[in-house]
């Protein structure tokens, strides 16, 4: 928490959370609630899965699996949030990913102009990293979820990396697909 160290009524200690949280989830290390000497005595916490952490100890998980924690802002200035994060799996963990026979793959934007510029940087990023197959999946989730979807739209169903960039040099060069 840093709330102990930041106070729980400024506007912006839901943010210094998520940035803690974040900073732990990467370096893999639970940091210290400062300032607590002495536990609630209210609360049972030998026959609870919860305890106040008062040194920055190691995240003991095993490597394989995601790392989940949790934010609460809920202070005087009228922030009132709760959030869960879960860690990203490193590219160093060995995720074992379902691999499909095809992805959607679609872009859109408010302009033709957009579109074209999205398009362009679609391929780009495709050309220039090492994508794999395994990787259409989340890049076909992004895509799609969470976004909203404007009047200027490209769409293609890809098989792999070369067909994702057939089709967008077809995208890019306004060309119908087979």
């Amino acid at each position: 928490s840093t709330k102990t160290n930041f106070g729980h009524t400024l506007a912006a200690s839901g943010l210094v959370s998520l940035i803690s949280l974040v900073q732990a989830l990467r370096y893999e290390i639970i940091p210290a609630s400062l300032h607590c000497e002495k536990e609630n005595s209210y609360i049972s916490w030998k026959d609870s899965p919860f305890y106040v952490n008062k040194a920055n100890k190691p995240w003991q998980e095993e490597r394989e699996k995601r790392r989940v924690g949790a934010i609460n802002s809920f202070g005087m200035s009228g922030t009132n949030a709760h959030m869960v994060i879960k860690s990203y799996p490193s590219h160093e963990t060995e995720v074992e990913e379902e691999t499909f026979p095809s992805y959607l793959i679609a872009l859109s934007a408010k302009t033709e102009q957009g579109l074209q510029e999205k398009i362009n940087e679609l391929r780009e990023m495709m050309t220039r990293k090492e994508i794999t197959t395994k990787d259409l999946a989340g890049i076909s989730y992004t895509l799609l979820e969470g976004r909203r979807h404007f009047q200027y739209r490209f769409a293609a169903i890809v098989q792999d990396v070369e067909t994702t960039i057939t089709a967008l040099n077809q995208g890019s060069n306004k060309e119908k697909g087979p």
